[in-house]
């Protein structure tokens, strides 16, 4: 805002562009653009976990209503909190998680249509428009919007499927339960892979890219052996991991699923994206306190 009041409108470009797609930097940030197509992502992923466990088990979803609701309302709080000097977070966002999560399709026209309103910003300051310095406070607030929204739904699944496999755990056995996401691991790694793909790639986004959007919700530690063509790459933090200890804590019981998750699904969904864009083994790892 103000580079364009004093008539920079190259470096209000500029900082437009970092802003909404992304700098060359490794360090830098994801952008917006990486981080709603990440969480796009991940709200079918979270959403296809326990999906994939009740259909290779041929059972019904039990009842987690009552715990899924809490669950959300204690994280939406949090988020609310944690925004509130930047957007305002109305109910209209809070309940749009009730509805049918979005197809690749549908996450397209989303990213399209932000996509849009963008290029005519970067236009106008092309034009040196002075109107552009509102324009560009509209845009940040619509994409910043579509985020929360979609980080929203991906809490929402992530409690969801979290409570429905520890209901199952409870009724069939937790061994059970382990032994059915092993046999669907692959499966379910390659599934979610192919669906952050098939929306990433036909937007317009570099398959190099890739990778770097898992920035917007880690901190990694990736090393690459050139030498002998190979790699490791460990997490350092995990807000799934974060929501899981939360939900155990909260209910203090015995049955302990979270780490199912992430030592099976999480851990095939990292090694299935990359066999998809690295042409050689990298070993996926996570911290013993996980």
């Amino acid at each position: 805002m103000q580079a364009i009041s004093v008539g920079d409108f190259e470096s209000a470009k500029k900082l437009v562009s970092d802003v909404f797609h992304g700098s060359s930097d490794r360090n830098s940030d994801v952008s917006m653009e990486g981080s709603l197509l990440y969480h796009m992502a991940m709200v079918s992923k979270m959403g296809s976990e326990h999906k994939i466990v009740l259909e290779e088990l041929k059972v019904e979803a039990p009842q987690v209503q009552d715990k899924l609701w809490r669950f959300y309302t204690d994280f939406v709080s949090d988020a609310k909190e944690l925004l509130k000097d930047i957007v305002t977070i109305d109910e209209n966002i809070v309940k749009a998680v009730k509805s049918a999560v979005p197809d690749s399709d549908e996450k397209i026209e989303f990213y399209r249509k932000l996509n849009e309103k963008t290029k005519k910003v970067e236009e106008m300051l092309d034009r040196k428009v002075p109107e552009a310095q509102k324009e560009i406070q509209n845009l940040f607030k619509e994409w910043t919007l579509q985020i929360v929204e979609m980080r929203l739904r991906q809490e929402y699944e992530t409690i969801k499927g979290f409570l429905i496999i520890e209901k199952l755990a409870e009724k069939i056995g937790i061994q059970k339960v382990a032994k059915t996401m092993q046999q669907v691991q692959k499966k379910f790694g390659d599934k979610t892979v192919d669906s952050a793909f098939e929306v990433s790639l036909k937007v317009g986004l570099p398959k190099e890219k890739l990778q770097k959007l898992m920035l917007s919700d880690h901190f990694i530690e990736f090393k690459m052996d050139i030498k002998n063509l190979g790699g490791f790459m460990r997490f350092l933090n995990c807000p799934i991991y974060g929501s899981h200890k939360y939900m155990e804590d909260q209910q203090n019981k015995d049955i302990k699923t979270g780490q199912l998750f992430c030592k099976i699904f999480c851990k095939s969904h990292a090694q299935s994206m990359f066999e998809k864009f690295i042409p050689f083994p990298i070993a996926v790892s996570q911290p013993a306190i996980m």
